[in-house]
């Protein structure tokens, strides 16, 4: 149903605008805002969006037979002016001020990360099998 608003007929943002394919929130952290984008992790001032790197993760079934789960699963969030996303295996940290990358937590035991929270000053865990099913949360101390 119309509803009084009429048919959209603007196209400026078809196939162009800049949440065409992202994968997570927008993280604003100072003026600028990250997001994760076909596995990449990327910055956007407002105008203009910057690659910062891969993530090159790989999600693998349960089926143990090296079949894996196509796309990226990594959630994304700041904490203490740092981004923080997942991997299969460990949370990463990415460092805006002087663009180093380390390892945040490690993840030593199956099943997988899909998502995770700092909730309660407590690292919240997604962990399944699958991106198609909720799996379990698991919390973990935060290393700093």
């Amino acid at each position: 149903p119309d509803e009084g608003f009429g048919q959209c007929s603007d196209s400026f943002y078809d196939d162009k605008a800049i949440w065409e394919n992202v994968s997570t929130a927008f993280v604003p952290i100072g003026k600028d805002f990250y997001y994760i984008k076909s596995g990449m992790l990327h910055r956007w001032d407002g105008s203009e969006s910057e690659y910062i790197d891969t993530i090159y993760a790989t999600w693998f079934t349960d089926r143990g037979d090296q079949s894996y789960w196509r796309g990226n699963y990594s959630a994304l969030l700041s904490y203490k002016g740092k981004l923080l996303y997942s991997k299969p295996d460990c949370i990463m940290s990415y460092d805006p001020a002087n663009g180093k990358f380390e390892v945040f937590y490690k993840h030593t035991s199956s099943p997988d990360i899909y998502g995770f929270q700092i909730k309660n000053n407590e690292l919240l865990l997604q962990l399944s099998t699958s991106p198609n099913e909720a799996g379990i949360i698991q919390t973990a101390k935060l290393p700093y």
